[in-house]
């Protein structure tokens, strides 16, 4: 009984920047295939599967020079079908948009996808479009 190496590694994880559709060896990453990591880790190190070893070449060989933005995770707590459950997407602190949380003192973080969530139910009051609203770098610099 042979196991492809393939089917045992899976699909590879791939670098990429936030704001690019491609990954640091070139691939395609509107599928998912590619996630953001903390500014403050090491993107190799922290590889949850498989990850490309053209991307970790690659960000070996940039990785002194690149400077990176800094993230924020989002805090947004969802109800979808009944079920509640908390967002903490990684994102770019100047993608991020500042909303008003319960359970924080003031404005937290919120990833674009939440922000959209968020201004779809009347209830929340959100009727300002992503685009105008202020980014998280903006409201805690």
């Amino acid at each position: 009984m042979s196991t492809s190496l393939e089917l045992v590694r899976g699909v590879p994880e791939h670098i990429r920047f936030y704001d690019d559709e491609r990954s640091l060896c070139g691939a395609d990453c509107t599928g998912g295939s590619a996630r953001v990591v903390p500014d403050d880790q090491d993107p190799v190190a922290v590889a949850s599967v498989y990850l490309c070893s053209d991307c970790a070449d690659e960000w070996a060989r940039v990785a002194d020079e690149t400077e990176r933005e800094s993230t924020v995770r989002c805090v947004c707590d969802r109800v979808e079908a009944g079920t509640i459950w908390k967002c903490a997407r990684l994102v770019p602190a100047s993608i991020a948009r500042a909303l008003h949380h319960p359970a924080a003192d003031g404005p937290a973080p919120i990833c674009p996808d939440c922000y959209e969530w968020i201004r779809e139910h009347p209830v929340n009051s959100v009727e300002e479009p992503f685009d105008d609203a202020p980014s998280w770098t903006e409201t805690v610099n």
